[in-house]
């Protein structure tokens, strides 16, 4: 048995994802060290402690608050939130753009 595993390893030894084990180490959940190249070492005593206890949850992340100055005119400041990349991106009413096909004469840069 290893001394210490890596991301990738420690997640398939406990059957998650080797982004949900980074996060676990970023969030000071789970016992591991970082290395000088910034890589998360976990020692082979803590993954047998999750397999027994489980392995936890991942922190609720708040969205990030960014502000901007409403005009330049005034220092009025307007307070943002960031958009997590897993909410819904899309533009409502805005059309599909498919490069599929279409037209006749709708080309793409491809014939």
């Amino acid at each position: 048995m290893a001394a210490y595993y890596r991301t990738g390893q420690a997640a398939k030894a406990l059957g998650v994802s080797d982004h949900h084990v980074r996060r676990l180490c970023d969030a000071g959940l789970i016992e591991a060290e970082l290395t000088e190249r910034n890589h998360w070492r976990i020692p082979a005593s803590e993954i047998d402690r999750l397999t027994e206890d489980g392995v936890p949850e991942l922190p609720a992340r708040p969205p990030e608050r960014v502000t901007v100055d409403a005009s330049e005119s005034t220092s009025a400041q307007v307070p943002l939130i960031a958009m997590d990349a897993t909410e819904d991106a899309s533009v409502k009413g805005r059309p599909k753009v498919s490069h599929q096909g279409g037209a006749k004469g709708d080309h793409c840069g491809r014939r």
